[in-house]
């Protein structure tokens, strides 16, 4: 999907933070669709649109053992050890 590899130049552990970062240009990030508004001005692209199509991301997935609590976070948790 990108031609070229990022250059991580920061990193957040805020998801509103991330999104305002895309917001303004300043890169990408996956943050869940419950954190997203339908104004905000991003490309939204769905995981579940590009299972036909490789991709390959380095990331670090950080959280709190207490967060797993959440179902939201259980489930992501889940999503992406299925799929690595």
């Amino acid at each position: 999907m990108f031609k070229t590899a990022p250059m991580i130049t920061m990193e957040t552990d805020y998801v509103e933070t991330g999104k305002r970062m895309v917001i303004n240009g300043l890169g990408v990030a996956f943050v869940p669709a419950f954190c997203l508004e339908p104004s905000d001005p991003v490309h939204i692209i769905e995981l579940d649109q590009m299972a036909k199509e490789e991709y390959i991301m380095e990331s670090w997935m950080n959280y709190r053992e207490s967060t797993v609590e959440l179902s939201v976070v259980r489930e992501f948790i889940q999503f992406m050890k299925d799929r690595i």
